[in-house]
């Protein structure tokens, strides 16, 4: 590690770079602080790159940096590896960060809902939306729930934060019926100004994957998923929430189907949203998980072992041709 400190300190003392090519400036993103091999418990030595002398090796010296967004000083070395790239006040450019959220995941709902950052990573933006899959599970310790859900609701209110709620529909009636119970109360302790929807059952297209097939048959053609969506509202509505949009969370795998997935014996999706349309109209809010990285198609460059610029633009891009 004494050698790598060294070559950082190399590395952001010198003036003769970045050099004048957008791939140098894009490599800022995925610098040494974000995960490169300064981390690297067995490190390569590599050295500074030898450009001719600079003037400057501040970004904004630098005609390719203002369009990426990208600020402070970069330096990458002749092989690509950044030693250190960007200074500490460096940011990327934020678009819409008002319409972003971040999901939380079990390990932080359950043990440190009160340390969720305020404000997005390396960014002056505050955090404005979360999700919760579920609000708790039925095989977690019981006695930390309600300090849980404290710290949660806390954080949400001393932020002005939006929760997605999530409730599961599984295959086990007895634990969807506890955990709804839960999710109702912690509704009743967060507060309709604070929640933003209600999402009734998670990917249940891909139920079928490793479920048995009296569950599935059950769900889909027995109704069972259309009638506690419904009972679920209902009562959502009783305590206030009438005003708040409702979904069921699915991914893009269900649109294999025209327009969604109609399969027997797997998910009649396009039959319970046609249910869910004509009930509930615009109140009711198409919800997917999207996956860009599940892609086959998505590749590396042609003739790289190491570069998946072009697979990495189409995954994040939500114009025409992209995947997101």
């Amino acid at each position: 590690m004494t050698r790598w400190r060294v070559l950082l300190v190399l590395a952001l003392g010198r003036s003769d770079c970045p050099g004048n090519d957008k791939a140098d400036f894009e490599a800022c993103q995925t610098d040494i602080f974000l995960g490169g091999s300064i981390r690297d418990e067995t490190p390569q030595t590599v050295a500074p790159s030898q450009q001719p002398g600079r003037a400057s090796a501040a970004c904004m010296d630098w005609p390719g940096c203002a369009p990426l967004g990208l600020f402070g000083d970069c330096c990458p070395s002749n092989g690509g590896a950044m030693l250190g790239c960007c200074s500490a006040g460096r940011r990327l450019a934020l678009l819409q960060m008002e319409r972003k959220g971040v999901t939380i995941d079990d390990t932080t709902l359950q043990y440190c809902a009160r340390r969720i950052p305020g404000e997005w990573p390396n960014a002056e933006a505050p955090l404005t939306s979360l999700r919760l899959f579920q609000t708790w599970n039925t095989q977690w310790p019981v006695e930390g729930r309600k300090a849980s859900w404290q710290g949660l609701v806390d954080f949400v209110r001393t932020h002005g934060v939006k929760v997605l709620v999530g409730t599961p529909v599984t295959c086990v009636l007895a634990d969807d019926e506890q955990t709804w119970a839960w999710t109702k109360e912690f509704l009743g302790m967060v507060g309709p100004e604070n929640i933003m929807g209600l999402a009734i059952g998670n990917e249940l297209e891909l139920l079928a994957d490793h479920a048995d097939e009296k569950c599935i048959e059950e769900l889909w053609e027995g109704g069972r998923l259309w009638k506690t969506f419904n009972q679920r509202v209902s009562e959502f509505d009783e305590m206030g929430f009438s005003h708040i949009p409702v979904t069921s969370v699915f991914t893009a795998a269900i649109l294999s189907g025209n327009p969604f997935m109609d399969v027997p014996g797997k998910a009649l999706v396009n039959t319970f949203l046609r249910q869910a349309m004509w009930k509930y109209g615009a109140r009711y809010a198409f919800t997917f998980n999207v996956y860009p990285y599940f892609d086959p198609n998505l590749r590396m460059n042609a003739g790289s072992r190491d570069n998946c610029s072009e697979s990495l633009k189409r995954a994040t891009c939500w114009q025409g041709g992209g995947i997101s």
